[in-house]
């Protein structure tokens, strides 16, 4: 008997009934938000090489699992966790509120949301045209 569920979680990622990945993200929101008020306390303490390792272990390992996959949801679904991302980076490495995140990014040199999933698309698409990674059974 086959049981309809409006979502079910496969590798840590929640898949919607119309896969508008609407149940992953608001997970994601909710397990970073707090981040940026624990991120504030640790500034002040933290060197720039630590800031950068708890940047890259706490957020971008997250922002960035299956993004080619989850990273097509709707602009305004995407707004919110790239709101958090800017939070966090202005909180962590001191940047004032209203410092325009292009200035943001670029000193720091780490990718937006929505740029860091055109990369991962163009890093797959280029290995699997040139070879470098296969594809799954039966999809040829």
């Amino acid at each position: 008997m086959i049981v309809l569920v409006r979502f079910v979680k496969f590798l840590g990622l929640y898949i919607d009934e119309f896969l508008h990945w609407d149940v992953y993200i608001d997970s994601l929101i909710r397990k970073l938000a707090p981040l940026t008020a624990i991120l504030y306390r640790l500034r002040d303490v933290l060197t720039d090489t630590a800031k950068r390792a708890i940047y890259s272990g706490l957020l971008h390992s997250n922002l960035t699992y299956m993004n080619i996959i989850w990273g097509t949801a709707t602009k305004s679904r995407l707004l919110t966790l790239e709101v958090i991302q800017k939070r966090c980076l202005k909180s962590l490495f001191r940047y004032p509120v209203l410092t325009p995140s292009k200035i943001l990014f670029e000193q720091l040199s780490i990718l937006p949301l929505d740029k860091q999933h055109v990369l991962s698309t163009a890093i797959i698409m280029y290995q699997l045209t040139r070879g470098l990674r296969m594809y799954p059974q039966g999809w040829l």
